[in-house]
């Protein structure tokens, strides 16, 4: 399994803008535990990149050419990381490339981009409000991290970001 890094030229078969040994550090300085295998280390690095991805409508700016297979690199963002400034197109931002090791890490205990998610909630009565939790109900979980990493990368009425617990 290989990966390709992103490092600001729109390349064609690009899966990541970090590398394992990024990521293997990055867990390390956290004290977490990441698999042996680089194979697998590529796998939580490939599904942070797709939670990425997945959230392309809401970066600043625009992809820096239309053929290029991922989010970034992207034109005409302004105000990162110097208000009023415009970002080079050629380059990625490095809180970009944290917010996916910290999805990578993430992806050991959490389904990134949940089917369904469900609220929680069993019962609901209004008047004198009373709510009761299905213990077996999927729950959400904010990761304020990820959001952390993205704040000036995404368009703000966007935010909170949110996982589901496998």
């Amino acid at each position: 399994m290989e990966i390709f890094i992103e490092d600001g030229q729109g390349r064609q078969f690009a899966n990541s803008y970090a590398t394992v040994e990024q990521l293997r550090s990055h867990a390390q300085y956290r004290g977490v535990d990441l698999p042996e295998s680089d194979d697998d280390c590529i796998v939580l690095l490939v599904k942070a990149m797709d939670y990425l991805e997945s959230l392309g409508n809401r970066y600043l700016g625009e992809k820096a050419t239309d053929n290029q297979p991922l989010q970034w690199p992207r034109r005409d963002v302004v105000g990162y990381p110097t208000p009023g400034e415009l970002y080079p197109p050629d380059r990625i931002p490095w809180n970009l490339e944290r917010a996916q090791l910290v999805l990578a890490i993430k992806a050991l205990n959490y389904d990134l981009l949940p089917d369904t998610i469900k609220t929680g909630i069993k019962r609901e009565k209004i008047d004198v409000i009373e709510l009761e939790y299905d213990p077996d109900a999927t729950v959400q979980h904010s990761f304020a991290g990820v959001e952390a990493h993205l704040r000036d990368l995404i368009r703000w009425e966007t935010l909170p970001l949110t996982l589901t617990r496998v």
